[in-house]
């Protein structure tokens, strides 16, 4: 069942439940209320007229009549002061009777009287024992079966309304329901298209509430999902683009060893070339794999270290790639800076800016290490990077000069790798360069990560 319907049933279920409860407790207590008003109506009528025949008992010339006299008396005022639906009795004996039934078992009666069926009629019973005529008791039996089916038509009314109100609600409801729930079949369908590869697919947002909230939150979840995919698509474009050209001179220079008999020289070379591009492709996906790697959990191991042990690392790693370059590596640890990261992915984040440093010097400059007060940094004195290009170096494939880049094996990947790592170390890398003076990459540290051991 569709979630409308269910909500729907639900609604209505206790809309209905609630006014059939409601309406219950009112057309009973409407129909107590009349009943106890005809019943105390009626009390009066009867007190009334005990009282008014009463006083005919009070007479000294009662006292003096025969009994048969008094009987007959009694019933001449009796038919004149009462009237029809009223009885007068004695002794449980019946001395006149002007109502339309027999009077059975009148010993049963008292003052709060009796409804009782007969032949489809409700009958209010009433007894008043009469106070100066001793032995005498006036009995009242009237119809009130009006007063029933008046709480009947009601009832009926009620039901009628009841129903008209119910079927009008359920139109309602429905109704209602399906517009609070439109942005959910939008959503639904947003995220058919979603899933089918539209991802531009978004869902308008008309409101403030939890659906509207909703809908705010997969819209953010498709543009992630969009720049992801994005991302990935130039990630992948210029993987392509980059192994293109070392996978075109590998079988180009393969061909010519393969059917070409060169001289030893140029065969060597061609070697040479080979090996170069092949170690280049070796490196690209090395560092393709720590690229993608690094979004897995749980691999990592964080130990507290001093910068100046990292420096000594990546010195001992960089040195040869140094002095191809003919650059100086210098560290310069300023006071006892304790760091808490996993010594692998930080000494690889510190030798790729080192790396960068030394492709970007001129032989006979210097590359140096440095600990400051909030973090580590690597300063080059080359040729600097352009104020525009500066928020793009971090992307990956991304080279500020593509040609210098590739020939000295670089691939684009770095500083999309250590700003990944700076990441999982709850770090930052801050980036400061001018054309023609350098540049200088600090990576800021938080402080529960860092600690100052003295100088």
């Amino acid at each position: 069942m569709k979630l409308w319907k269910k909500l729907t049933v639900l609604f209505l279920l206790f809309l209905i439940s609630s006014l059939a409860v409601c309406g219950t407790i009112t057309l009973y207590h409407t129909r107590k209320i009349n009943i106890d008003r005809t019943v105390s109506n009626y009390k009066r009528q009867l007190e009334a007229v005990s009282y008014t025949f009463d006083q005919f008992g009070a007479r000294q010339e009662f006292e003096e009549m025969s009994e048969t006299v008094r009987n007959a008396y009694l019933q001449f005022e009796f038919k004149k002061c009462c009237g029809a639906g009223y009885a007068l009795l004695k002794d449980g004996g019946t001395v006149i009777n002007l109502t339309d039934y027999d009077i059975v078992n009148p010993d049963e009666l008292d003052e709060n009287g009796m409804v009782q069926s007969v032949e489809k009629k409700k009958i209010l019973i009433l007894k008043k024992v009469l106070q100066e005529i001793e032995g005498y008791e006036i009995v009242s039996i009237q119809d009130i079966t009006d007063t029933y089916r008046e709480t009947e038509r009601q009832l009926g009314l009620y039901l009628l309304i009841y129903w008209a109100v119910s079927a009008a609600a359920a139109v309602c409801v429905a109704m209602m329901v399906k517009r609070l729930l439109k942005p959910l079949k939008e959503l639904e369908q947003a995220a058919g298209q979603l899933s089918g590869g539209n991802l531009k697919e978004r869902v308008e947002v008309r409101s403030g509430d939890e659906v509207g909230e909703l809908g705010a939150a997969f819209n953010r979840m498709a543009s992630e999902i969009e720049h992801q995919v994005d991302d990935l698509k130039l990630l992948l474009g210029a993987l392509n683009h980059e192994i293109k050209t070392p996978m075109t001179s590998i079988i180009g220079y393969s061909e010519s060893l393969i059917h070409v008999k060169l001289p030893e020289e140029q065969r060597r070379t061609a070697l040479n070339y080979i090996y170069q591009e092949g170690k280049r492709l070796e490196s690209l996906s090395g560092k393709m794999m720590s690229l993608l790697g690094l979004y897995e959990e749980g691999a990592y191991e964080f130990t507290w270290i001093p910068a100046e042990a990292l420096f000594q690392c990546v010195e001992e790693m960089e040195k040869t790639c140094a002095k191809a370059h003919g650059v100086t590596l210098k560290t310069e640890c300023r006071g006892k800076w304790n760091y808490l990261v996993d010594p692998v992915l930080m000494e690889s984040l510190i030798g790729n800016l080192v790396q960068n440093g030394i492709r970007a010097s001129e032989p006979g400059d210097t590359v140096i290490m440095r600990d400051t007060e909030d973090g580590m940094e690597v300063q080059d004195f080359g040729r600097g990077i352009p104020e525009s290009e500066i928020a793009n170096i971090t992307k990956a494939f991304y080279m500020v000069d593509k040609s210098r880049s590739r020939k000295e094996g670089g691939a684009g990947l770095g500083l999309a790798i250590c700003g990944q790592i700076a990441k999982l170390h709850h770090a930052r890398l801050e980036i400061r360069s001018r054309e023609g003076e350098g540049t200088v990459v600090r990576i800021h540290f938080e402080d529960d990560y860092k600690t100052f051991t003295g100088r």
